[in-house]
């Protein structure tokens, strides 16, 4: 009987420490995942479904500094002043002069504040300076840079996904097609998650698309999360 006994402690010992294993294997497998995923949500949406599950918005706020660095279907901007415009082998001295500039199937770095574009330096498919078209000499892209700060007066980026923004603005804000309107005054914002297309004109960020996480601070406090 003590025998008997003696071997069910040990086993409950034993089943004991296996869970308490178990339990921290469950939580370096949940470290390790967001380690290697920090995108990625166990209760969230996935990002490709943001258009089915996510919260529609439009803004019309003051432009923060962005830095972007990915893949976008296409990137217009009308701006000049004194940079170099590299595309392919070749070199577009832009002397002070406006130009419209289209990138399509950009991918790459694009860092840019309310005025100047301050970084670009990526590849394209096909490249449209005033109209005139500049397609690759050899392969399916071409290299396109700037040697200096290139100001503009407008940017639109087609289908970007915009990680997080976090800054203080103004402005207005439409949630849900106009569901709830926000009029933001000096105000934290902080948009996550955005997929849709993104402009930037006299000083103003306008958005339209879909987000998974929207808080506002202050007087307008306001969550909203797919």
């Amino acid at each position: 009987m003590e025998s008997h006994k003696h071997h069910y402690h040990r086993e409950h010992i034993r089943l004991r420490k296996l869970f308490i294993v178990l339990i921290f294997l469950a939580i370096a497998l949940y470290i390790a995942y967001i380690a290697f995923f920090p995108n990625a949500s166990l209760t969230g949406k996935a990002i490709d479904n943001l258009e089915e599950d996510g919260v529609h918005i439009t803004s019309n706020l003051t432009a923060p500094e962005l830095v972007l660095d990915g893949e976008f279907d296409k990137v217009e901007i009308k701006g000049g002043g004194n940079a170099i415009l590299y595309v392919g082998g070749g070199r577009f001295d832009l002397g002070g002069l406006q130009a419209d500039i289209t990138l399509m199937n950009y991918d790459g770095k694009l860092n840019f504040d309310s005025r100047n574009i301050l970084q670009l330096n990526g590849k394209a498919t096909r490249v449209l300076i005033n109209d005139l078209p500049i397609s690759p000499q050899s392969g399916d892209t071409m290299k396109v840079f700037i040697n200096e700060n290139l100001g503009h007066n407008f940017i639109k980026i087609t289908d970007v996904h915009v990680k997080e923004i976090t800054y203080q603005t103004s402005g207005l804000i439409s949630v849900n097609r106009g569901k709830a309107v926000i009029n933001v005054d000096n105000e934290e914002v902080s948009i996550g998650n955005f997929v849709g297309d993104l402009t930037v004109e006299n000083n103003k960020l306008g958005l339209d698309g879909y987000l998974a996480k929207l808080d506002v601070a202050g007087e307008s406090h306001l969550s909203v999360a797919s």
